[in-house]
């Protein structure tokens, strides 16, 4: 809040506070004298005595020398009265007589009571350069002024001299000043000026007007003057309150000052309809007893125990795999590939000869190379040189992934030495693995901010077997190990403790006892709350029960608690908060902490504040998260976006995990995208799914029921919206039946905002359910669209129960599917029966015949390659039925085994003409750019079976600055890894389709 505190009584009184006037520069006219001394003598001699001449070829240099003026000046304005007159005069006479603009504006800022002065230089075409004029800002004392000084200049604070001459015209001009001030503000706005932009947006928030505030509003985004505008908005409620209900669009942030106004100026509220709610105050035995008070003493350490005996071995390092693991692991893409390779075995031993069987180069370099050969390499050839030791290089992510999922546990140890080396770990590689080594890894990172979430996924995962390691290393000689292992029990505790200690006392009573002695607390610090916390701005938390109100000492206790919850995950006392408290209340609450840190500008020591949404948050706390993650990266706050993610996965309600899952999938964050792809595996391997899994289970209903219809109660009167085939909406007026329900009436063109007579809360909650579907459906029906064809391109396959419980029971992707053919195949990979998927659910063969499958039966999306001479008929069916599919299935181009195109194989293409924009767009479909110095020159795609890929070589490159300067390219070669003919039906007609695409 600003020196003056808060005017309720009279917002538009306006005082010059005292510290401005030591930063403005000294006028005769305005404001209070100085005092002339000894040592201004010279410049006392210049004004008064100083021949015409020289004083004018003074004043023509000193009018870019701020410096001089200002003390010159200065020395002017402490004059007599006499003296003064004698100067002004003198001044006036060298105005008349010199054609200089420079002496004229030097005039102007000595003499600012000379106003007629002023207004002359600033409708002067003189100088051309018209930032000069700047210096005129320390004589205006009128708002036409400022606005025509503004109009031409802008004043520059990137010194101490440009503060010293806006704060000189802000106190001659008072409130009226504020466009000089807005037009500082959106200047030279960069790191190195924000002090002074903070203090002029603090210098507005001063001024008791409703422009002052309004120029301020549109900055409420910027957390550089987030704090100025609550400044502004504590001096003066009653006009930030209507300025901000007057917002048409309003933010978060707006909705959130409108209730800290509300809550903290309760009369002013009420004024303007916001009518704070007054909740009983919970009594301390509603209250448990570590939330009564803010902790004050620090916990006791924990003894030191003595090492028992019988500790276990340590276990060796393994392969548990989650339930599709394997095989997404063997297909896994490879960063880098040896282009052009056909025999492997020839290639593997000039590599291993080479190096007499132990490969130790490094960079692009046989160390490199051997683990990716053998991630290629057909598998009778590969499998023998897992025997020997790998080279000191790193293959990559893929090629390690590759070696586990086609060879399993033979490659372990091979994977585990390469894994083994300093700064060679891969959690993602290292998701399925299991042993000592493993365990004692993910215990390190777990200590550590920027893996723990890695670490955590990997225990969620793993507890079970990694235990025997944690409770040996819990004992280990070294401290580092020991207080690693000590850490993850703590951690994995809360959830298995009883396990852990059954685990334990297998081992004997001894380290049964210890092993329960390590799981007490763990001594922690009791941070302080920092000082940009408010009482008064954080929203109430409610008791579930009966929605009383904690009171004060309670939620000083939660944010203390909250604080100590950044490095161990969660706190007991927060525990307990959550299971008596309203859900949604403490998410208001975790969300007006963040706009507090965001109103301070996110300070460092206020990362706790993305663990509290953690913790409390919900749906709607991801929904206003994940802009922030997606600005913070471009604004250098990587890591403070990294700790976003762990919120949203951390909440793990299906929309924080859709959001999640939509930005691994995002092109344009950078490395977030990769880090929310670690995230979004990590939580699915907790699950115990693959992340494609994962996503069928994370897409939204947006309040649709099974059958499509989304029913929104007003209170007197209701609407029913309901879906078509192509998801699109139809909306209807709708009246209660006798059961009390909506029903249907007349069709009508949209949804209206509630009005007076509708049930307030009732009537704004359906509102802005329709709201957030209409805003959400098209793009997340597109989305879905794409998966389902990738899905099909991929032969992906769902069993028959687990498609009907995926699909057919939701609301969106039903309507999707149902415009498909379905096929079911057998262990070979055929399709042994097509089916479309009725309104009712049932199955219907091409002749309309019931087709019956168990639930065990694998089904996917039909490849017309799986349909065969059948799709002409499929696509009479869908003509008959007036079925429009949602991506071509029926009518793709398609080349079937044995067609002579197929059977011309690749090399048709070589020398082909394409175009820079369809090379460009295979990008969409699965092709990755082969890049020289920003020049594309090839494009390469991995295919899902046999470890092969496909490369286009193009001439003469596409420059992506300029991508359509050459427009015509040519296909120089197209090599494939492997005979086209070998490839899966279904891969070698894709393949086909990308590069007829081209032609």
């Amino acid at each position: 809040m600003g020196e003056e505190g808060t005017m309720l009584d009279d917002e538009n009184r306006w005082e010059i506070p005292a510290d401005w006037w030591a930063e403005a520069i000294p006028g005769r006219d305005i404001g209070p004298r100085p005092e002339v001394g000894e040592g201004d003598a010279e410049d006392r001699v210049l004004l008064l005595e100083a021949a015409p001449e020289e004083l004018a070829r003074e004043l023509a240099q000193l009018s870019s020398l701020r410096v001089g003026l200002f003390r010159l000046r200065t020395v002017a304005a402490g004059l007599s009265d006499d003296e003064y007159r004698s100067v002004v005069a003198r001044l006036g006479d060298l105005r008349e007589r010199s054609g200089d603009w420079r002496v004229r504006v030097a005039a102007s800022v000595l003499a600012p009571s000379e106003q007629h002065w002023v207004d002359a230089d600033l409708a002067a075409t003189e100088p051309t350069f018209q930032q000069a004029r700047a210096m005129l800002g320390a004589s205006v004392t009128t708002r036409a002024q400022v606005e025509a000084l503004t109009a031409v200049v802008r004043i520059s604070f990137t010194t101490e001299l440009g503060k010293r001459l806006i704060c000189t015209a802000i106190t001659r001009v008072g409130p009226d000043s504020a466009p000089l001030l807005e037009t500082s503000l959106g200047t030279h706005w960069d790191q190195y000026h924000d002090g002074f932009g903070r203090e002029f947006a603090h210098m507005l928030a001063r001024f008791p007007t409703d422009d002052a505030f309004s120029m301020l509003l549109q900055y409420i985004g910027d957390p550089r003057h987030a704090m100025a505008i609550f400044d502004a908005a504590e001096r003066f409620p009653r006009r930030a309150l209507r300025l901000l209900k007057a917002v048409r669009k309003p933010s978060p942030t707006v909705g959130y000052l409108i209730d800290h106004i509300a809550r903290t100026f309760p009369e002013v509220g009420a004024e303007f309809g916001s009518r704070t709610v007054r909740y009983r105050e919970a009594a301390l035995a509603e209250i448990p007893e570590s939330l009564r008070q803010p902790p004050t003493a620090e916990p006791k350490k924990r003894k030191l125990q003595p090492v028992p005996s019988g500790l276990p071995d340590p276990t060796p390092v393994s392969l548990a795999w989650a339930e599709g693991e394997q095989a997404e692991f063997a297909n896994a893409e490879l960063w880098y590939s040896n282009s052009h390779i056909d025999d492997y075995q020839e290639e593997l031993d000039r590599f291993v000869t080479a190096h007499d069987g132990v490969p130790t180069a490094i960079g692009y370099s046989p160390a490199n190379e051997v683990p990716r050969l053998l991630a290629m390499a057909p598998a009778d050839i590969a499998r023998p040189y897992l025997r020997m030791e790998p080279g000191e290089g790193w293959p990559g992510e893929g090629a390690l992934q590759r070696l586990l999922g086609r060879f399993g546990t033979d490659a372990v140890d091979y994977v585990d030495q390469i894994l083994g080396r300093k700064g060679q770990e891969s959690s993602v590689v290292m998701a399925p693995m299991t042993g000592a080594r493993i365990t004692r890894w993910m215990a390190h990172w777990n200590s550590s901010k920027s893996n723990r979430a890695a670490a955590r996924g990997w225990f969620d995962r793993h507890y079970a077997s990694a235990l025997p390691d944690l409770i040996a290393d819990a004992f280990a000689k070294t401290a580092k190990e020991r207080n690693n292992a000590q850490a993850a029990m703590r951690y994995l505790a809360p959830a298995h403790r009883e396990l852990m200690l059954r685990t334990a006392a297998g081992y004997g009573s001894d380290i049964a006892v210890a092993v329960a002695a390590l799981l007490e607390p763990a001594a922690q610090r009791i941070p302080p709350i920092p000082d940009w916390f408010s009482m008064p701005g954080t929203s109430p938390i409610l008791l579930a029960a009966d929605r009383a109100v904690l009171p004060e000492p309670t939620i000083r206790a939660v944010v203390t608690y909250l604080m100590m919850c950044e490095l161990d995950g969660n706190h007991s006392a927060i525990a307990e908060l959550v299971s008596i408290a309203d859900r949604d209340s403490l998410a208001e609450f975790a969300w007006s902490l963040f706009e507090q840190w965001r109103m301070a500008e996110f300070p460092a020591k206020g990362r706790w504040v993305l663990r509290a949404q953690a913790l409390l948050g919900t749906d709607e706390t991801a929904d206003r998260l994940v802009p922030y993650l997606k600005a913070w990266p471009t604004e250098s706050f990587y890591a403070r976006a990294v700790s976003g993610l762990d919120a949203l996965a951390s909440i793990g309600t299906e929309g924080a995990l859709l959001h999640l899952h939509r930005l691994s999938l995002r092109t344009d964050i950078g490395a977030l995208s990769y880090e929310a792809t670690q995230k979004i595996d990590q939580v699915a391997a907790r699950l115990g799914l693959t992340t494609e899994d994962l996503a069928d289970r994370l897409v939204p209903a947006f309040g649709f029921d099974s059958d499509g219809t989304l029913t929104l109660d007003y209170g007197r009167r209701g609407f029913v919206v309901r879906l078509d085939e192509q998801l699109g909406v139809i909306v209807f007026d709708a009246t209660r039946g006798e059961d009390g329900c909506w029903v249907a009436g007349k069709q009508r063109k949209a949804v209206p905002r509630p009005g007076v007579n509708d049930e307030g809360e009732s009537a704004a909650s359906a509102h802005r359910s329709y709201a957030t579907m209409r805003k959400g459906l098209k793009s997340e029906a597109a989305e879905q669209i794409r998966r389902i064809e990738r899905a099909m391109v991929t032969r992906r396959r769902w069993t028959a129960d687990a498609q009907r419980r995926v699909f057919d029971a939701h609301p969106l992707l039903s309507r999707i599917t149902r415009r498909l053919v379905w096929a079911a195949f057998d262990e070979t990979g055929s399709a042994t029966a097509a089916f479309r998927i009725a309104e009712d659910g049932s199955y219907a063969d091409v002749d309309d015949k019931t087709v019956e499958l168990p639930d065990t039966a694998v089904v996917g999306i039909a490849h017309p390659v799986d349909l065969g001479a059948a799709v002409s008929g499929w696509g009479e069916v869908f003509t008959d039925y007036e079925l429009l599919q949602p991506f071509e299935q029926l009518q793709r181009v398609s080349f079937a085994p044995g067609s002579a195109e197929v059977a011309a194989g690749l090399s048709a293409f070589e020398g082909s003409p394409a175009g820079a924009g369809p090379l460009l767009a295979l990008r969409r479909r699965g092709w990755e750019l082969a890049l020289d110095g920003g020049v594309v020159d090839g494009l390469t795609r991995y295919l899902t079976a046999d470890s092969a890929w496909v490369q286009l070589e193009i001439s003469p490159g596409i420059d992506l600055d300029e991508p359509m300067a050459e427009w015509n390219q040519t296909l120089v070669q197209v090599h494939l890894k492997g005979d086209l003919t070998a490839l899966d039906p279904v891969s070698a007609s894709e393949l086909l389709r990308d590069l007829h695409s081209l032609r």
